[in-house]
């Protein structure tokens, strides 16, 4: 479920500079920038979603200190026959969370100190479902690189408008769909859904960014309605329903 649009726009970016080299320098510059295009491109890939965490304070969870959630990530990990992310906490009043980093050991998912007390047994189970089903289906990666290359553009309009341009709409329903389907429960994904829009409305985050905005699971409301990368809240809350 990779985001086709910016798969096509490295591609053409990294044709483009090859071409160039070879135009201008010969075999060596092709060969040295196809060199230079693979060591940018994996470290992209492998430090993105540790920038991510970093901008919003995170901090890695000490063993055992959420021990229900710890153990319904485990669970759903092993459902899926993966390896269970890294846990972070992100320092903000406001119940939100969201996935950074690949599969296996670069994978994390990042909750808010608002969220995990706001949540019953059944949204812990469905919220762990839910970021797990986001790790496996392959998007956080991609939306890492994203959001690290808006970073460097700025905070600003070019920066939105890089993340809005260079990403489809967020499959929201497919990842609502995958929790359901591996720890059922759709009205408490609904319940979850709601908890979190309500808590974002009453207590922004102070940390939220334009770069970032598309990585949380609910609108953290850093991007403007014209570069809006989430569906509404109402439509999935209904569909859940």
């Amino acid at each position: 479920m990779t985001s086709l649009r910016i798969v096509v726009l490295a591609g053409f970016t990294a044709v483009a500079v090859l071409w160039s080299a070879a135009y201008w320098l010969g075999p060596a510059g092709w060969i040295g920038a196809a060199l230079a295009i693979a060591a940018l491109y994996s470290y992209l890939y492998l430090t993105s979603g540790e920038a991510v965490l970093r901008l919003h304070k995170a901090r890695e969870a000490a063993p055992g200190e959420f021990p229900e959630f710890e153990r319904e990530l485990a669970a759903a990990a092993r459902r899926l026959l993966m390896a269970p992310p890294r846990l972070y906490v992100i320092p903000e009043t406001a119940a939100n969370s969201l996935v950074a980093g690949g599969d296996g050991e670069q994978s994390a998912v990042a909750v808010t100190e608002g969220l995990l007390g706001k949540l019953d047994a059944g949204e812990l189970r469905v919220l762990a479902a839910h970021e797990v089903a986001r790790i496996r289906m392959g998007d956080a990666a991609i939306e890492c690189v994203v959001a690290r290359l808006a970073m460097w553009l700025g905070g600003g309009g070019l920066g939105r408008a890089f993340v809005r341009l260079s990403l489809s709409p967020r499959h929201e329903f497919e990842e609502d769909s995958e929790a359901v389907k591996l720890a059922g429960g759709g009205p408490a994904l609904a319940s979850l859904i709601e908890k979190m829009r309500e808590s974002n409305r009453a207590a922004p985050l102070r940390s939220a960014h334009a770069a970032t905005d598309h990585l949380w699971m609910v609108n953290p409301g850093a991007f403007p309605a014209p570069f809006e990368t989430h569906l509404p809240v109402l439509r999935r809350v209904g569909r859940l329903k």
